[in-house]
């Protein structure tokens, strides 16, 4: 009962962290998906770390002492979590001061954070899996305790779906922080009471009773050829799992929802596969394989066609499938339990080699999401490889030779498709880049007429900025932020009732091409704060595509880094801002930040805004409906508020658009708004955003 209940505790706690600090630290690194990825990276690396430390200790030293050495590891990470909680507000959550000052290494800043964070608790709830299971088999040679990798990861998957739809709802970050401390000190008492009876068993017991569910043989040392099946198959599961994520991510919101989906997919493969034999069949599981690759395919090459919650499903039933071939041709060459702790870091091994792969090797090899491609293929190659290495006798030797070729075909086949959709995709791309905060493309398109000629900036399938290469059509404002729309008619406001020589002061969150500079006027300042300093090689400097930036007469200055942490610093120096207009368009995909919408951040914008000044919100979206989110926050900081929504002008190629405009004054009662605001979504139920508390499903559209 004491081996069940430590599996189960440590497996929810092993996943219950996950969503929990991504989150945390989420606002840290301007809301990207990289940031994700970046914490699995840290976990799966972490878990390497502890099965390791559960082979070493499992092998190498006595049963007695081992649980003498476990026990000093729990007393030390519970004295450090006791320690912690009085220097920050929670056990786990790190202070402001480890904040990073910029951005110029995101994914180093992300691992120390963590490392300081979560890292020893973290790394002793990651040994649980391996260890116990092998005390178990130590304490009851005759049973299997494979099983108990199930119960794991049954508790892994339970952490993953309750977070979004129990946790995160209920509770606020830091009560969340809380509670995961409480259990971690259970979980240690449960874990501390095993190593006092590992450390009073007996010395002499072994594993030495053949497990009935084994074959004879298993008893033998592995194979070279195994033991590299054993972290290959995990590697291709890793990356397919990691480049989902990615790929579903840039479509809609970067919230913990869309982390966990995948993950527990994942997980799923895990606990059926480990679940017995029987429950894993290669026919059945080839050929779902296959026609979700198919489906996959044409998503990837239709992708603006098809709308996200299919290319969710698809994705996600492919990743089921790919990992259900990995996971249980892995499970199909598990060893006698005497090797389960190898076997077990080998697995690991394989997600962490995965985790390095999306996360540090593909953003300098590749200049989209090419890893998504990458582990379609690698999977059915593996795949063929497991068909290699099986031996048959005369009677199906002739069929499965046939197959094999089939196969190699296919393989071929597969590989040159998706080739051939990353050329359809980035083939007509002037200049393209990725880098922690995504994936960049430049194109030329036509414009107004069919010689006229435009670029085109998009992040993912999200437009960020298009301009004409010729006068007077190059100095247009373009795309959201047309004359009609909402920022447009606050620029014409202020215009109108500034004197005449005086210049405006604007803050921009969200560069994108540089756009809102064609409003700039001589006198004016315009402060723009950018994230991804690729988008600032794009429209800033000598050789920008864009020259919104080099055309206008204003006054700039360019701010590197998250916006919240730039004004931050800036409302705390000597010299603070005061802008007319702060216009807030920093879109991670398809969607602002979360952090950029909280009460916190709203009351560091008024610290920079005139106490006439307006702040305007773009919340054009296609999956999320954020009004609610924008009046809350009006009535919670008792600000005037109002929707404008500007209908477009392809032609001038101005899109259909929405900002909500928040001021201190009433601006209904100027000209240039007259007709042009409303106050849709007013009525609508309350949702207000905190820095501690946010809930993605309640503005879900």
């Amino acid at each position: 009962m004491a081996h069940a209940a430590a599996i189960f505790l440590g497996a929810f706690l092993l996943f219950q962290i996950q969503p929990l600090i991504g989150k945390y630290i989420l606002p840290w690194f301007g809301g990207t998906p990289a940031v994700w990825s970046t914490c699995m990276l840290f976990f799966q690396l972490l878990l390497l770390a502890g099965y390791a430390y559960s082979h070493g200790l499992a092998t190498r030293v006595r049963p007695r002492l081992q649980g003498l050495v476990h026990l000093c590891f729990l007393a030390l990470s519970v004295g450090l979590l006791i320690w912690l909680s009085v220097q920050w507000a929670t056990p786990i959550t790190p202070g402001a001061e480890w904040m990073p000052a910029d951005c110029d290494a995101p994914v180093l800043d992300i691992l120390c954070i963590l490392a300081v964070g979560v890292g020893f608790p973290y790394f002793m709830v990651s040994t649980t899996g391996p260890l116990v299971q092998a005390w178990f088999a130590n304490s009851y040679p005759g049973r299997s305790p494979y099983r108990l990798y199930t119960l794991s990861n049954i508790g892994s998957l339970f952490a993953l779906v309750s977070y979004p739809f129990l946790f995160e709802p209920a509770l606020s970050l830091r009560r969340q922080a809380r509670a995961w401390s409480l259990a971690y000190l259970a979980f240690a008492a449960i874990m501390g009471w095993l190593a006092v009876m590992v450390w009073r068993a007996d010395d002499r017991r072994t594993v030495s009773t053949p497990i009935p569910d084994q074959q004879p043989e298993t008893g033998d040392r592995p194979t070279f050829g195994s033991v590299a099946m054993w972290v290959a198959l995990p590697t291709s599961a890793s990356i397919m799992l990691l480049a989902t994520t990615n790929q579903i991510c840039q479509e809609v919101a970067v919230i913990p929802f869309l982390w966990v989906l995948p993950l527990t997919i994942y997980l799923l493969s895990f606990i059926i596969t480990f679940a017995g034999d029987r429950w894993y069949s290669r026919t059945f599981w080839a050929i779902a394989l296959a026609v979700s690759t198919i489906g996959a395919c044409v998503t990837l090459f239709d992708s603006l066609s098809v709308s996200v919650p299919i290319q969710v499903a698809v994705f996600s039933v492919t990743l089921l499938a790919g990992c259900m071939v990995c996971h249980g041709e892995t499970v199909r060459l598990k060893p006698h339990p005497r090797h389960l702790t190898a076997f077990y870091l080998a697995i690991s091994v394989g997600g962490a080699c995965g985790g390095a792969f999306v996360t540090l090797a593909a953003p300098a090899l590749f200049k989209g999401y090419w890893e998504y491609h990458l582990s379609l293929w690698l999977t059915w190659a593996l795949f063929l490889v497991v068909l290699l290495r099986i031996k048959a006798d005369w009677r199906t030797g002739t069929g499965l030779r046939a197959l094999r070729a089939v196969m190699a075909g296919a393989v071929g086949l597969l590989g040159a498709v998706l080739v051939y959709e990353t050329h359809q995709h980035y083939g007509d791309a002037v200049a393209s880049s990725r880098n922690f905060y995504g994936v960049l493309r430049v194109r030329e398109v036509s414009g107004i007429n069919s010689e006229e000629k435009a670029y085109k900036l998009n992040h993912g399938a999200i437009i960020h900025g298009l301009q004409y290469h010729k006068d007077p059509w190059k100095r247009w404002s373009t795309t959201y932020y047309c004359e009609d729309s909402g920022v447009g008619l606050v620029m014409k406001h202020f215009r109108s009732t500034r004197p005449e020589g005086k210049g405006l002061e604007v803050g921009v969150v969200g560069l994108g091409a540089g756009t809102m500079a064609a409003y700039g006027e001589e006198n004016d300042r315009f402060t723009f704060y950018e994230i991804n300093p690729d988008v600032v090689r794009y429209a800033h400097g000598d050789e920008a595509l864009f020259t919104y930036l080099g055309d206008t007469t204003a006054e700039l200055s360019m701010v590197l880094g998250d916006a919240r942490v730039s004004m931050t610093r800036e409302a705390a120096g000597e010299t603070v801002p005061s802008y007319d207009v702060l216009v807030l368009d920093a879109f991670s995909s398809d969607s602002i930040p979360v952090h950029l919408l909280t009460v916190e951040a709203v009351e560091l914008y008024l610290q920079l805004l005139k106490h006439d000044g307006v702040l305007a919100i773009h919340i054009s979206n296609r999956h999320l409906d954020l009004k609610p989110v924008v009046w809350a926050l009006a009535r919670h900081l008792d600000l005037a508020a109002t929707v404008c929504k500007g209908e477009g002008d392809k032609e001038r190629g101005c899109y259909r658009t929405t900002w909500m405009l928040l001021s201190r004054t009433d601006l209904t009662s100027f000209p240039v708004f007259e007709g042009k605001l409303t106050d849709d979504g007013n009525d609508s139920p309350e949702v207000l955003w905190t820095d501690d508390y946010s809930n993605i499903f309640s503005v879900l559209d």
